[in-house]
């Protein structure tokens, strides 16, 4: 059960996969372990039929047989979004499991076995087909600080929501807010990103959780991590509004110089044949140059209208985590 809702950390289909900066920015969170918790769990719920056998844990090595309906699903997934990146998971013949190592980085694999990191086809169609709604979670979970040593014994409550930001560019961010309930007050935004992760691999269900925390004191310190976040939150949206807007300048004073060098070059090529006297030649470089004028306009246009940006907040989890 823990697994299952955990796993809306790693599920959050439109943070994982979304543009080249931001999977950048998740390989940070999740690894090897952590991606094969997203997929079993997903392919558990959806595709009960598939196998997943164990062969080793350095690097973690799963011999993976899809279940018949996935290998469709999959395939179709492969052909309608054009993907760079292929998989023998879609292909592979019934009884003739595909060798995996999951490993977050860039390596394509080999003969021997296929990689699966957040760039492999089966990664994106889970994140294309999670609605980041299923995974808003209420947890509580019980941590052995023996099995990571980086974890500090204590009662912690922890939020964990999603920014995004469209504008001249999207922009996502997973935000890890938490607060001592002993003490009331507010930790390290790292250490609880640390909490929670942790929790994946080595939590369990605290089922006692209700009778050892006050409701109304818990009530306090969830509406303080609230508003610790809504005023980060404010600041994010300013800072996303600035980022934004120089970002667009940017854009169109590039386009301009592009765009004003092409036309340069005609107005030369058209000053070369008036001088020769091939004035009806000039013609085909003047369509260029009027072509080359409404690109430029149209493009100034759309990201023109990309400077209002529209920022939205997404609860993912709220737990309580006791670690001892």
């Amino acid at each position: 059960e823990l697994e299952s809702q955990a796993a809306g950390l790693v599920a959050h289909g439109d943070y994982v996969l979304n543009e080249v900066v931001a999977a950048k920015e998740m390989g940070r969170y999740i690894d090897g372990d952590r991606l094969f918790i997203y997929v079993r769990d997903y392919v558990k719920r959806n595709y009960p039929g598939t196998v997943l056998e164990i062969i080793s844990d350095d690097p973690l090595t799963v011999n993976i047989e899809l279940d018949s309906n996935l290998k469709v699903d999959l395939g179709a997934f492969i052909e309608t979004t054009s993907a760079v990146n292929l998989t023998r998971l879609a292909t592979a013949p019934f009884g003739k499991p595909v060798r995996c190592v999951f490993k977050n980085n860039v390596d394509a694999g080999n003969q021997r076995h296929e990689m699966i990191n957040h760039h492999h086809p089966l990664v994106r169609y889970i994140a294309a087909h999670t609605k980041p709604v299923d995974f808003h979670q209420t947890i509580a979970v019980t941590l052995d600080k023996n099995k990571d040593h980086a974890l500090s014994p204590g009662v912690f409550m922890i939020a964990v929501k999603h920014w995004e930001t469209t504008g001249a560019k999207t922009t996502e961010r997973i935000v890890y807010r938490g607060v001592n309930i002993a003490s009331g007050k507010l930790i390290e935004d790292i250490f609880a990103e640390k909490i929670v992760m942790s929790a994946l691999t080595i939590g369990e269900d605290w089922m006692g959780a209700q009778s050892h925390i006050d409701r109304t004191n818990a009530l306090a310190l969830y509406s303080k991590i609230e508003h610790a976040m809504d005023d980060s939150f404010e600041r994010y949206c300013h800072e996303m509004e600035l980022e934004n807007t120089d970002n667009i300048e940017r854009l169109i004073k590039t386009l301009d110089s592009q765009i004003n060098r092409q036309i340069h070059s005609k107005q030369a090529s058209i000053e070369t044949l008036r001088l020769k006297g091939k004035e009806k030649m000039t013609k085909l470089f003047e369509g260029q140059i009027r072509r080359l004028k409404e690109k430029r306009d149209m493009r100034s246009y759309s990201y023109q209208q990309k400077k209002n940006i529209r920022s939205e907040p997404k609860d993912i989890l709220l737990g309580v985590f006791k670690i001892f």
